[in-house]
């Protein structure tokens, strides 16, 4: 009956030790669980096969090795203890002791009475005077432990609460196996009392471990509705503050379209009184007014294309050289007042499939930046447009300065 019992107690502190030691490989960075698999390990070995190897006799190391594990399990296992409660309850007070007195309370005394046991070849002479440092040092520990717990009010934090009460149950029950030897119970009372304490420690612990995972995934989708909630809101500022400058860019089109209606009209008026109305620099002027015109209609695109219109109909059939030789004609003048020549090599009726506003765009914007980077004195700039079986050629060349390679890997970027 005992044996099933100490394989049942084998079960439980395997399962929790592979499962904190699988939750510590995906979140290194927490090392409680770690330390708590730790404390497992030694409970497994100092405990539970010890309690099994006394109905089964079986040697599962060698008796030098056996012995050095029974002296040095309950040092580390004091030490997972301290440790696990350090991180978990967050007692940085506890830093310095931890360590400190870990090193000469437990370290230093186990190492010593191992030498001494291998001397003298006595393991129960080194377990006795071993065990008052190792009882010291977790009664120190669990006392700071129990002044910082309560002068932070932790005991009304439930979890930290059950975690300090499962330290409590761990010290009494490490406490408990020595005097248990001593007094001279049976093996089976010394081995089923600490696993008992132990038992409910652990469960206790899995149970504020637990809460703890829940809580951080709590906090982890509160977090997650908060970006997400401050994204919505950035976005809708965003497209606000797009509308509005969308909305003054509009605004602005239509106030200009006022003034431009006067100007017409009176360049109508002139038109219509003097006697050469097809004077080169009257229709010069009056298709650069009809080309502005244009150009402020064109801010309503940005109207039409948040409403998910159409700008450009490229099923249009457009005259590309009736459209380039109109452009030129305006470019002339600002050409010959920065004394630049320009040569046309024209081919006659090119037509193509694209919206003609769209066209026009193309050609001002290059025969512009012609023009404006054509610094050289006397300058010229040739415009080809020729066609072949497959394709129209539009090819514009000046002797200004040409765009270094750098720059010409943004030369479709928008300004």
């Amino acid at each position: 009956m005992f044996l099933y019992i100490s394989i049942l107690f084998l079960g439980v502190y395997l399962s929790l030790a592979f499962y904190h030691l699988m939750v510590f490989f995906g979140r290194k960075e927490d090392k409680k669980n770690f330390y708590y698999f730790i404390l497992l390990l030694c409970t497994i070995y100092y405990i539970t096969f010890k309690s099994i190897n006394q109905e089964l006799p079986i040697d599962l190391f060698p008796d030098k090795i056996d012995k050095l594990f029974l002296i040095f399990c309950p040092a580390i296992g004091i030490l997972g203890m301290a440790l696990f409660s350090y991180y978990i309850l967050k007692l940085q007070k506890m830093k310095k002791f931890a360590f400190i007195g870990y090193l000469f309370l437990v370290f230093m005394p186990t190492t010593i009475f191992y030498i001494v046991f291998l001397f003298l070849n006595n393991y129960r002479l080194s377990q006795v005077f071993l065990a008052p440092f190792t009882i010291l040092y977790g009664i120190i520990y669990w006392i700071k432990v129990t002044k910082i717990f309560f002068n932070t009010k932790s005991q009304y934090d439930l979890p930290k609460l059950y975690v300090f009460i499962s330290i409590t149950i761990y010290y009494i029950s490490f406490i408990s196996y020595p005097f248990l030897m001593l007094l001279k119970f049976s093996n089976h009372i010394q081995i089923l009392i600490p696993n008992i304490g132990m038992l409910i420690m652990a469960l206790m612990s899995a149970y504020a471990l637990t809460n703890s995972f829940n809580q951080e995934h709590s906090d982890l989708i509160d977090l997650k509705y908060t970006l997400e909630q401050k994204v919505a809101d950035r976005t809708k500022q965003l497209e606000e503050a797009n509308q509005q400058k969308t909305n003054f860019f509009i605004n602005i089109s239509h106030e200009i379209r006022t003034p431009l209606t006067l100007l017409k009209s009176y360049l109508d008026k002139y038109i219509n009184k003097i006697k050469d109305k097809k004077d080169e620099d009257l229709q010069i002027l009056k298709k650069s007014y009809d080309k502005l015109e244009r150009d402020i209609l064109n801010f309503f695109d940005i109207e039409r294309f948040n409403k998910g219109k159409i700008i450009y109909n490229n099923n249009q059939t457009s005259d590309f050289t009736i459209i380039l030789n109109e452009n030129l004609i305006l470019f002339s003048e600002l050409a010959k007042g920065r004394k630049i020549s320009i040569k046309k090599y024209i081919n006659d009726n090119i037509l193509l499939k694209i919206d003609p506003n769209g066209l026009d765009r193309i050609i001002n914007n290059i025969i512009d930046n012609a023009i404006k980077y054509n610094k050289n004195e006397g300058g010229t700039i040739e415009v080809t447009l020729t066609q072949d079986e497959n394709n129209v050629n539009f090819i514009v060349k000046n002797t200004g300065d040409s765009i270094n390679e750098e720059q010409q890997k943004h030369i479709f970027e928008s300004y």
